[in-house]
């Protein structure tokens, strides 16, 4: 059984005549089926009011293939080749069809070897390492969480200035809970961004500095939420053995909203 296929095509402004391809339908006498492009961030990029028409039309051309006998235009006909052929001349609008064409294989081989090589994809994003402000920040929203969940928020107090006294020098945390006086002193680590001297740096610094806390203030709360590598790593490793020395609280990301809401319930409760 042959098939016929149109590329579907996104054109901002017919007028120009510019257009990038977005999808591929293909039809034969059984139905149709279609592919659209994985990414729609590069058809993000135009900033035209037409693009969420755009991605509702994918959609719901989509739903239609997959019912297989649904209709694809206002017509009693079903999905099938011969509708194609005439869908293609009927839209004119900022989505287009291309001419069809013919194929030997299937529905299924012919998306598969024709997607490649008429939908462009955007290269994925690349993904940049993060410092300890992300760290800092996924430990505030969780704690802001919290203190809105007990109904807190009139109690406790956020601080990024808090000065903190220990035992040698004065200290300031990227973080403290305060009701009156400090109840938690966060520390933000990363272990994305820096080579491994300079996290084991950072490991130092926070060290040095929980702990002249601790032996001045030994009823605070420490901690240290890190993000990045897993749990099983050299630096992970380093963290507990160091929190734990320190009686501190040593939080990966994923815990960081179950630990706010423990520890704000505990704060709340005594």
């Amino acid at each position: 059984m042959s098939t016929h296929y149109s590329v579907i095509r996104f054109v901002p402004d017919p007028i120009r005549g510019e257009y990038m391809n977005v999808g591929v339908l293909a039809a034969d006498e059984s139905g149709a089926k279609c592919h659209f492009i994985n990414s729609w961030r590069t058809i993000d990029a135009f900033g035209s009011e037409k693009v969420p028409y755009l991605k509702e039309f994918a959609r719901e051309l989509q739903s239609l293939c997959q019912e297989n006998g649904g209709l694809l235009i206002p017509s009693s006909e079903p999905m099938n080749a011969e509708v194609l052929a005439k869908l293609v001349t009927s839209w004119t609008s900022f989505i287009q069809f291309s001419d069809v064409r013919f194929s030997m294989l299937s529905i299924e081989g012919a998306l598969e070897e024709l997607a490649p090589i008429f939908l462009r994809e955007a290269p994925p994003a690349k993904s940049r390492p993060r410092d300890k402000r992300a760290a800092v920040r996924i430990a505030r929203e969780a704690l802001q969480t919290a203190l809105l969940n007990w109904n807190a928020q009139d109690q406790f107090s956020l601080s990024t200035e808090q000065v903190i006294t220990g035992k040698v020098a004065d200290h300031q945390f990227d973080l403290t809970l305060v009701n009156h006086a400090p109840r938690i002193c966060l520390s933000g680590l990363s272990l994305e961004l820096k080579t491994a001297d300079q996290i084991r740096g950072d490991i130092d610094r926070i060290s040095y500095k929980m702990l002249d806390t601790r032996i001045e203030n030994p009823g605070f709360g420490l901690a240290v939420v890190s993000v990045g590598e897993d749990q099983s790593t050299e630096h992970w490793n380093m963290l507990k053995r160091m929190c734990s020395n320190l009686e501190a609280e040593l939080i990966g990301e994923d815990e960081t909203s179950n630990w706010a809401e423990s520890r704000v319930k505990g704060l709340m409760l005594a």
